[in-house]
């Protein structure tokens, strides 16, 4: 028996007889028929967890009325699902290993553990990225004990020094993630573009957006990310290839907001129209362009790819002790104009020594 507790038909009703661009016009509604192998015809699945329909369906209430212009991707809606690890668990599997974007709303602390501990088991080599003022380490502990800790990533974005426990940040960095803060991001946000586009599990606390924009959460903070901002993000992580799957939450669904629940619409708006702009780009093929820094020292040049199709970066982190071998780590061109100044730039040193364990 399916888990679902299936979209209200009220909310769709409110849809006939209106534009066909509408997302709640185009998007599909699993119903008592829905097998998993149905995911195949999709691109992006909406699943909610919890039983309180309030908040959910005011999400969709907004999300449906917007309006969509792009061919794809194509969506499916699967309702909402109990809290219950076990059914979580289920869910998790098979949404982990289809080949579709699943955006889940209102995930607990406990199921963000459960998701991460799910793909860990999927697979050893995966990036997770989280949008938080503060620093949510105790939601990670599945993800810190994957197999290859050099290869599985984190990175903690926009969070707020004055939120952030200081011990919490220290083992962060000892665990060689990648840590920008607010006053980074708001000084260049194009900074997030490559961490992003890595990123294959994304998880969104709302508490990381002022109270004025639709900032929720227990700090209900003055000082927080712009709406703007937010919806920036969410589209660079949605255009990344590697995304699959993003999370959104800190609400207190007893008492949140309309600009809250409108301000989640778009940013999942934001998200899917980054995945529909998506090139499936890796940095090699014909439209790759190599670029070769010279450092004045054989063994010590620093290799860069051009899209020539996005104009979006990589770089080639050098594995030690094998020989041609390196990884590929997205990048800007900021860091080329750096390596071609002679200085090694921060991105280049961080994951030479996190991917060599120095």
């Amino acid at each position: 028996m399916l888990p679902f507790h299936f979209v209200d038909s009220s909310l769709r009703q409110e849809l006939k007889g209106k534009s066909g661009s509408l997302i709640g016009n185009r998007i599909t509604f699993a119903d008592g028929t829905f097998q998993w192998n149905d995911l195949e015809r999709f691109g992006i699945v909406v699943l909610g967890i919890g039983d309180d329909s309030s908040f959910l369906n005011s999400i969709r209430k907004y999300f449906y009325k917007l309006h969509f212009y792009s061919d794809k991707p194509s969506l499916i809606d699967l309702g909402d699902v109990s809290e219950d690890p076990i059914v979580i668990s289920a869910c998790l599997i098979n949404l982990l290993k289809s080949n579709v974007l699943t955006l889940l709303l209102n995930p607990s602390s406990a199921t963000l553990s459960n998701v991460y501990s799910q793909a860990v088991k999927i697979s050893k080599d995966i990036s997770v990225t989280s949008i938080a003022a503060d620093t949510p380490v105790e939601e990670l502990s599945a993800f810190f004990a994957a197999k290859d800790p050099k290869l599985s990533r984190y990175s903690a974005l926009a969070y707020q020094s004055y939120f952030a426990d200081p011990q919490y940040l220290k083992q962060l960095s000892k665990q060689n993630c990648e840590l920008m803060r607010l006053g980074i991001i708001r000084n260049k946000i194009m900074e997030t573009e490559p961490i992003l586009r890595d990123t294959h599990l994304l998880n969104i606390n709302m508490n990381a957006v002022r109270v004025s924009d639709g900032g929720a959460g227990q700090l209900a903070s003055p000082n927080g990310l712009y709406a703007e901002e937010l919806c920036q993000l969410a589209w660079y992580a949605g255009k990344g290839e590697s995304l699959e799957l993003c999370t959104i939450n800190g609400v207190d669904t007893a008492n949140f907001s309309e600009t809250t629940v409108h301000l989640i619409a778009q940013t999942l708006w934001h998200l899917v129209d980054g995945y529909s702009a998506r090139r499936n780009e890796l940095p090699t093929g014909d439209n790759i362009k190599r670029f070769i820094v010279d450092r004045g020292r054989e063994g010590e040049e620093l290799v860069f790819f051009q899209s020539s199709i996005t104009g979006r970066w990589w770089m080639a982190i050098p594995v030690l002790g094998e020989i041609d071998n390196y990884v590929a780590v997205a990048c800007t061109y900021d860091d080329y104009l750096k390596a071609s100044a002679l200085e090694v730039p921060d991105r280049w040193l961080f994951y030479y020594q996190k991917l060599n364990g120095i």
